[in-house]
């Protein structure tokens, strides 16, 4: 047995030797290799947490567009309260702010739990933080429906290393804390002389965890010249672009111009009171495509296609630009004469005459009225119903609809009839109808009584013809936030030649209805109108511009025919066609 345990012993011996020796050599290599390893595990680990991070920012994006309720299809979350950064931890930790910073940039740590995803550490342990570019986040609380002009032209308001418009937000893991004692060379590119420290106590401050950044000044940057020799920033940095956020961002907002705005457009002139039907509607004609931030939005008669028809009457914030209220695009016509008639009751006409002017149509009525009591004696008024008849120019070239509130010198007003077509072309011949205010008398028991009425007088404004919705829209309107977001300056309009003002309302006979090509599917045939969501630019162009080719990115969508193409979204191509209306 001693052998076996001498035998025992020398393996032991072997073993322990064979432990020393991979100690040693792994403390050898742990001495030789870890510095370089650690930097690049450590890299690697960041760079993995912030595209995560990123990944979420853009999910949030894209979640909150698709919310039909929020007016700013496009807007960033804000970063975490600064309140909530506690030790230990608040129930908050983690939550957005509501809004941020007003106009300016906002930074904090990553809204974490409001992204949904895990608390963010980075290689040195601190929670990963975030800049957000003004105009791209909620700014206060006090106007929570302002929409923010987000589209696909909104550029980045973040300059990087100099370069401006680079960005609209930015992920920062901050690293280790630093004593910074920049050189001049550095001090000039931002730097400034620092110890950071880090407490929950009191909040904390951007400049103890991001290094060189000029937060204030809307300008970040990625490296620093000379920190390799003298470390004076250890931010390791990723960057979200306006570009890639309205890549994230339009699909849903074409699904939002599906459910919002192409129903009102395929409803606004589909009523017999408009000489049209829900199944053979009118559209209005599109306005010439010019560069959509100057374009007075006004249909013609000679677009095949361009832009939606959204001149208004009534200038505000919302509307300027594209407002005609000096000089009504939408009025009467001072050409065409308008008439007044009695259309029943117990009057007497003796005399009518009506004036046309472009913002409103007046009418004088003269008549004699008799009636008689029965039983005791009392007053007696006069029934006296009447219509008015004018022509309007350009309802079919602007979006309208039907107010009797302007109308004066009328009880019980009603529109029966307001049917676009006949000459010019686009105007509307209406019917205005309502109960004069009429005269009394006194009457005595069983004897009559007769009264005459002299220029009783109607008035009937332009106004009738209200703004649309899409148009004009108030804040409440589901369609809000397309217009006061300016969407439709990213957004082509066609119709079929049958659908126009005049035209017959069967393109199908005429064989002039809009066919949608797909990608590897079935085209889409029949269709009497559509909208194009033309996305950000694909060819690099700045925008705003009149060119249909900065917006269009296929031949067969700038080539003024009725075939429009839906080819896969890619780096070449981003449009979006949604059918208005089809058969």
């Amino acid at each position: 047995m001693d052998w076996m345990f001498r035998r025992r012993q020398r393996g032991a011996a072997l073993f322990a030797l064979l432990l020393v020796t991979v100690v040693g050599t792994l403390g050898y290599l742990l001495a030789v290799v870890t510095p370089v390893n650690r930097v690049v595990l450590e890299r690697e680990h960041n760079a993995r947490l912030l595209r995560e991070a990123k990944d979420a920012v853009l999910g949030w994006a894209v979640t909150n567009a698709a919310d039909p309720g929020d007016p700013n299809p496009g807007k960033l979350p804000c970063p975490e309260a600064l309140g909530n950064f506690t030790q230990p931890p608040s129930a908050n930790e983690g939550v957005m702010q509501g809004f941020c910073a007003g106009a300016a940039t906002a930074a904090g740590r990553l809204p974490w739990r409001s992204l949904g995803i895990d608390k963010p550490y980075d290689a040195s342990g601190e929670v990963l933080w975030y800049v957000v570019a003004p105009g791209w986040k909620r700014p206060n609380s006090t106007t929570p429906e302002a929409a923010l002009g987000l589209n696909s032209n909104s550029r980045g308001a973040l300059a990087v290393d100099g370069r401006p418009y680079a960005a609209v937000a930015a992920i920062i893991a901050p690293g280790a804390k630093l004593r910074l004692a920049p050189t001049a060379t550095q001090a000039a590119q931002g730097c400034a002389t620092r110890t950071q420290t880090r407490s929950a106590f009191p909040p904390p401050d951007a400049l103890d965890y991001l290094e060189c950044q000029n937060i204030a000044g809307a300008s970040l940057r990625t490296s620093i010249t000379g920190n390799a020799t003298n470390p004076v920033s250890n931010d390791q940095v990723v960057f979200i672009t306006a570009a890639e956020v309205m890549a994230a961002v339009e699909a849903v907002v074409a699904k939002r111009i599906e459910s919002s705005v192409a129903p009102q457009l395929a409803a606004m002139y589909a009523s017999s009171v408009w000489g049209a039907s829900a199944s053979d509607p009118l559209f209005p004609f599109p306005a010439p495509f010019t560069d959509p931030s100057l374009s007075p939005y006004q249909g013609s008669a000679a677009a095949i296609g361009g832009l939606l028809p959204l001149t208004a009457s009534s200038c505000r914030a919302l509307t300027a630009g594209r407002c005609d209220s000096a000089a009504p695009f939408v009025a009467w016509d001072t050409a065409s004469a308008a008439s007044i008639v009695a259309i029943g009751g117990a009057a007497s006409v003796t005399g009518a005459s009506c004036s046309v002017a472009a913002s409103a149509v007046t009418c004088t009525i003269s008549y004699t009225a008799s009636c008689s009591g029965a039983g005791a004696s009392g007053t007696c008024s006069a029934s006296v119903p009447v219509s008015v008849t004018a022509r309007a120019l350009n309802v079919g070239m602007a979006m309208r609809t039907l107010s009797t509130a302007p109308v004066s010198g009328m009880t019980s007003v009603g529109i029966p009839a307001a049917t676009i077509g006949g000459a010019p072309i686009g105007s509307a011949a209406v019917e205005v109808r309502g109960i004069l205010s009429s005269g009394s008398c006194p009457y005595a028991a069983g004897l009559p009584c007769s009264f005459a009425v002299s220029n009783a007088q109607v008035t009937v404004p332009i106004a009738i013809f209200a703004d649309h919705p899409l148009a004009n829209p108030a804040s409440t309107d589901a369609s809000y936030w397309f217009t006061a977001n300016k969407w439709h300056q990213v957004t082509y309009y066609q119709v079929s030649p049958s659908h126009l003002p005049g035209g017959g309302r069967n393109c199908v006979g005429a064989s002039n209805c809009i066919t949608i090509r797909l990608a590897g599917a079935a085209a889409l045939a029949n269709r009497k109108a559509i909208v194009v969501l033309a996305g950000r630019s694909v060819n690099g162009a700045a925008r705003p511009s009149g060119n249909r080719a900065d917006y269009l990115d296929a031949a067969e969508n700038t080539n003024d025919d009725q075939t429009f193409a839906q080819n896969r979204i890619g780096r070449t191509f981003n449009d979006r066609v949604v059918s208005v209306a089809a058969y």
